[in-house]
């Protein structure tokens, strides 16, 4: 079904239609489909949410840029207009930051965060060093080519909402988070590095931790019948805590 916010057209896609709502939040450039093969073999009476957050999927790109919260304002009025208050909620990545504001503000019923975002990066000398040279080519008018390629590839619109995202510290909003979590990370992660994982495990009081070895970014794709396990063992023993 497609919804309106701000202006602009979003898809979202229900699967099933028992008791238990568990809303699925896919990291950036990812789609309803990132996690729709998890779902079919959860071993409960559930109700799967996807949402295309946009401007991927289905969804409409927007008209101005949006900051973290835009994206937390759109899982609320989803969430309102399927007259569902508390969901179980799953997030990578990028979706993990969207998550974790939802646990913050008590919207959700327990959490799982694979490879989240949002904890505050260490920065090396090299990256400093990178910053001082770009703001000084800047003041020189020197053009230089920054960037990811990916960054580079994205309208100015969406450009400016990647830095409004990842300029976000969510490290406060974690420590905030009282309900059951489980944390699954790949030790070979390089885009949300382990480290971020120990963190998120030390703020959040409720939490389990669930390194893979030999997992990366994707870990739930890459070691798929762990993730599968662990995510049905760890609702089933806390499905019925309010």
């Amino acid at each position: 079904m497609l919804i309106k916010h701000k202006g602009i057209n979003v898809n979202v896609k229900i699967i099933g239609n028992g008791e238990v709502p568990i809303l699925f939040l896919h990291g950036w450039g990812g789609s309803t489909k990132s996690f729709d093969f998890v779902v079919r073999q959860l071993q409960f009476n559930y109700k799967a949410i996807f949402i295309d957050f946009p401007p991927f999927g289905k969804s409409d790109e927007p008209n101005v840029a949006y900051t973290l919260f835009d994206y937390v304002d759109l899982v609320c009025i989803v969430l309102k207009k399927l007259n569902i208050s508390k969901p179980i909620v799953v997030g990578h990545s990028f979706g993990g930051r969207i998550a974790i504001v939802l646990s913050a503000m008590e919207r959700t019923k327990m959490l799982v965060l694979v490879s989240s975002a949002g904890i505050k990066v260490k920065r090396s000398l090299k990256y400093y060093i990178k910053i001082y040279l770009y703001k000084l080519c800047k003041k020189l008018k020197i053009k230089l080519n920054t960037g990811s390629k990916d960054y580079n590839n994205l309208s100015k619109t969406m450009q400016q909402t990647l830095i409004n995202i990842v300029n976000k510290n969510l490290d406060t909003y974690a420590k905030t988070v009282n309900v059951p979590t489980l944390i699954f990370w790949g030790k070979k992660d390089k885009e949300t590095k382990p480290y971020m994982a120990y963190k998120l495990n030390k703020y959040i009081k409720k939490s389990e931790l669930v390194i893979i070895k030999n997992a990366g970014h994707f870990a739930y794709i890459q070691e798929y019948n762990v993730f599968i396990k662990t995510l049905n063992y760890f609702i089933k023993e806390n499905l019925w805590i309010s």
